[in-house]
């Protein structure tokens, strides 16, 4: 080999070398950080049809946290839009589909839509309460909701050939799963009822529930010739917005916590990294002889649900008597003041898969109860404001520390407080899409960030580099 080809032949190597080493900090730099408490509606995996070279599909996302939340959708790797969500609120996203896969992903969680291309399609509309494809109600713990459900203008379709579903399993995030059946009768053209739930102690935040009626050939169950969605969301506010004005802060085993009496409730506020793999058990210890010890527990609880003469139990997050919020870093009970008085002392534990950890006794607290409420409102809207890049999205995981915990006992004087929260406001939107399959749907609430590049691919891009390193020795040793 002449000592030019050997020259040029090191000189590539180098330079392969060179572009191996800057693709590593650029594949972390692609990484994205969750925001937590983001709710792409639905996930899982649909079909589609479509007579054309594309199709519509409409997804929802919703901020279920106390501030405006930015967020950006990902389409096929691709920032597809980004919006920006006051609180407690949902907009809406128009995703313009090609034929084939496509994955959307926000905050860490996917929905892969699959578009087939089909000779005709089936269409039609769904009403809920007379609005067309979704409806919003504004809940209240412990209530039931009935919405009537009933299907117009069907247009293509062969009874025939052509069956029909309609699931009983809505895609939720207000429980683990939700069963309820949709008595719908050929020609399906008539009314059933829906019926939701809400527990009487769960979290203050937005809820949806997603189902469709989907359209598929008899002769070839696979192929589904229509898909008809809809929305039910569901507001549950108890005025709390993860944050207290007042001097009454302790901070014990990493483990800050506020508290402050206004009106008739005390106001207790958490700060620590918390999801809902967690168990929180709030104790309070009143100081007057008369009131008893109040716990709160904030874990998995289930409750029976019965219609149609049949009974289902659904599993949902909640309080064995407490109203609260939460986001990533902190959760809010809401107690009435007649369990706690005005003189008491707190114990806050968190049981979370990697741990215990507490906060022992707070000092004593004394607080005056003033005149002051709490209070906010939340509907829902819709601002989007699209973008073009091409950043990929990628996933998160969050993690939680575990240690023990300490006991202490004092006793301070604290002045009146009073807390505020913010009031947002939207209005809801109807939609039509097209999709199909299974899937459950669960809440982001991971604040750790995840490079996009993965452990064996660095692995690989070093071997890569050694080969060459090794090959090019050789080849100067030649000369």
């Amino acid at each position: 080999m002449s000592r030019n080809l050997i020259k040029a032949t090191i000189i590539g190597l180098i330079f392969v070398v060179f572009l191996l080493i800057l693709s590593i900090p650029t594949s972390f730099s692609q990484s994205s950080q969750t925001i937590g408490n983001i709710v792409l509606a639905p996930t899982g995996t649909f079909v589609i049809p479509t007579t054309s070279s594309s199709a519509t599909f409409t997804a929802y996302v919703i901020n279920n946290n106390p501030t405006t939340e930015t967020v950006t959708v990902y389409l096929n790797g691709n920032a597809y839009s980004t919006l920006s969500i006051p609180p407690y609120s949902y907009t809406p996203v128009s995703l313009s589909l090609q034929l084939g896969k496509n994955i959307i992903i926000v905050d860490g969680q996917t929905l892969t839509v699959i578009v087939n291309k089909v000779n005709s399609s089936v269409s039609g509309k769904i009403l809920l309460n007379g609005s067309i494809g979704s409806i919003y109600i504004k809940g209240a713990p412990g209530k039931s909701y009935t919405v009537n459900l009933s299907v117009i203008n069907i247009n293509n379709w062969n009874a025939s050939a052509e069956s029909y579903i309609s699931s009983s399993i809505f895609y939720t995030n207000m429980y683990r799963i939700y069963n309820f059946p949709v008595n719908l009768q050929t020609p399906i053209q008539n009314s059933t009822f829906l019926l939701f739930q809400v527990p009487l102690y769960i979290p203050q935040g937005l809820y949806y529930f997603f189902n469709y009626l989907l359209f598929y050939n008899t002769s070839n169950y696979q192929q589904v010739l229509g898909y008809i969605p809809y929305f039910v969301f569901i507001n549950v506010s108890y005025g709390l917005n993860g944050s207290l004005v007042t001097s009454n802060t302790y901070t014990l085993n990493n483990i800050t916590v506020s508290f402050a009496t206004v009106g008739n409730y005390t106001y207790i506020l958490s700060k620590y990294p918390f999801n809902l793999n967690d168990k929180v058990i709030v104790e309070v210890l009143p100081q007057s002889p008369s009131l008893k010890p109040f716990t709160t527990i904030l874990k998995n609880y289930s409750i029976t649900i019965s219609a149609f003469s049949q009974t289902f139990n659904e599993t949902y997050y909640g309080s064995n008597n407490a109203s609260f919020a939460y986001g990533n870093s902190w959760i809010e009970v809401k107690i009435p003041v007649q369990y706690t008085g005005t003189q008491y002392q707190l114990n806050i534990t968190y049981v979370t898969p990697t741990g215990i950890i507490s906060t022992g006794l707070t000092p004593t607290v004394t607080s005056t109860t003033t005149t002051s409420t709490t209070s906010s409102t939340t509907t829902s809207s819709s601002t989007t404001s699209t973008t073009t890049s091409t950043t990929s999205s990628t996933t998160s995981t969050s993690t939680t520390t575990t240690t023990t915990s300490t006991t202490t006992t004092s006793t301070t004087t604290s002045t009146t407080t009073s807390t505020t929260s913010s009031t947002t406001t939207s209005s809801s939107t109807t939609s039509t899409t097209t999709s199909t399959t299974s899937s459950t749907t669960s809440t982001s609430t991971t604040t750790t960030t995840t490079p996009s590049i993965s452990t064996p691919l660095i692995i690989g891009i070093v071997i890569i580099i050694l080969v060459i390193v090794i090959v090019a020795v050789v080849l100067l040793r030649r000369r």
